[in-house]
């Protein structure tokens, strides 16, 4: 028999991904840059570099503004061209958030037979992330791949009955 002195710490993953028939590098270039969420991110209301930051670069920080009254700062932890990856970490929000961790991916694979793009959203939380955080989560990577659509002009589609 186990008996756990205390509580044991694990992540939980939210991933979603979506199919756009459009070139993988129009799509990364859109969602390399943080300050372009307002675009895509239909919740969201501003994102800016912080000033001084070196832009787009290991260890910068974006500040987001959600039209709800919420504001992140974010860092970005990794970003590279070649993968089309770009991660970040919410490292401040107010008003103050019920999850200790939330680590953000963004992935833009090729999809080499059409030269299309399959884009990938994925985030972290740490173990204190409550089942309706993690549902509300995919339920907005699906709005924002709705919002990706009409960005780069692309004609909505019917989502797959699960």
């Amino acid at each position: 028999r186990f008996v756990a002195s205390s509580p044991i710490m694990s992540l939980t993953k939210s991933v979603e991904s979506a199919y756009l028939a459009v070139p993988a590098q129009r799509v990364w270039e859109m969602l390399r840059d943080l300050t372009n969420l307002p675009l895509w991110r239909t919740p969201v209301q501003s994102a800016t570099m912080e000033p001084g930051a070196v832009p787009w670069s290991v260890g910068a920080t974006v500040n987001i503004a959600f039209k709800d009254g919420v504001h992140w700062a974010v860092r970005i932890t990794e970003i590279s061209d070649h993968h089309r990856t770009l991660c970040y970490e919410v490292i401040s929000c107010e008003p103050e958030s019920h999850v200790l961790s939330m680590v953000h991916t963004i992935r833009v694979h090729d999809v080499t037979e059409t030269r299309h793009a399959v884009v990938e959203l994925s985030t972290r939380f740490s173990s204190d992330a409550t089942a309706h955080t993690i549902e509300d989560s995919k339920y907005k990577k699906l709005e924002s791949f709705r919002s990706l659509r009409a960005a780069l002009g692309l004609a909505p589609v019917q989502p797959a009955a699960h």
